[in-house]
């Protein structure tokens, strides 16, 4: 079998649902001081993203890759590149929000994949402390992360925000 454990934690991130971004950092908070070697973070439609999984393709190819002793620090595990722009005023909220910083990268200087599919080591998760996730949990599932939205506050339809975050495309 590929796996050791499937573990599965429920994260409240009601009423600004913030869907992998709260769910990934809720799991990383969960567990932080019994965090496995590797967590793989997907979505459940992960072949519309890796390909079909009846061939082969990045995801199994990884998964195969940390079974067998393979170090691997983190790895983005969808081939889709991400196709919005780099917009500043947007962008700006989320990067100063999320990290903290004063100052928000310029365009072209971060790229990343689409719908944040990967896997991480629990000693890249380690370099940053405890506070550092759960001041991103609380951020994600703030109004103060969806303030750059045309409307003043989130516009929710049911249990959902219409306006998504970077790592929700």
């Amino acid at each position: 079998h590929l796996w050791r454990s499937i573990e599965v934690v429920d994260v409240e991130d009601l009423p600004l649902r913030a869907d992998e971004c709260s769910a990934y950092l809720g799991y990383i908070l969960h567990s932080y001081n019994r965090l496995p070697d590797h967590m793989v973070f997907v979505h459940a439609d992960a072949p519309e993203h890796v390909g079909s999984l009846d061939r082969p393709n990045i995801l199994d190819d990884t998964l195969q890759a940390v079974v067998n002793g393979v170090r691997l620090p983190f790895a983005h595990l969808g081939g889709n590149r991400v196709t919005m722009a780099w917009n500043r005023h947007s962008m700006g909220v989320l990067w100063k929000g999320l990290f903290g910083s004063s100052f928000a990268p310029a365009a072209g200087e971060v790229q990343t994949y689409c719908c944040s599919h990967f896997v991480v080591s629990r000693e890249r998760v380690l370099l940053r402390p405890r506070r550092f996730y759960e001041d991103a949990l609380r951020f994600v599932t703030s109004e103060a992360s969806y303030s750059y939205l045309p409307t003043a506050r989130p516009v929710t339809c049911g249990e959902d925000v219409t306006g998504r975050l970077v790592c929700q495309n």
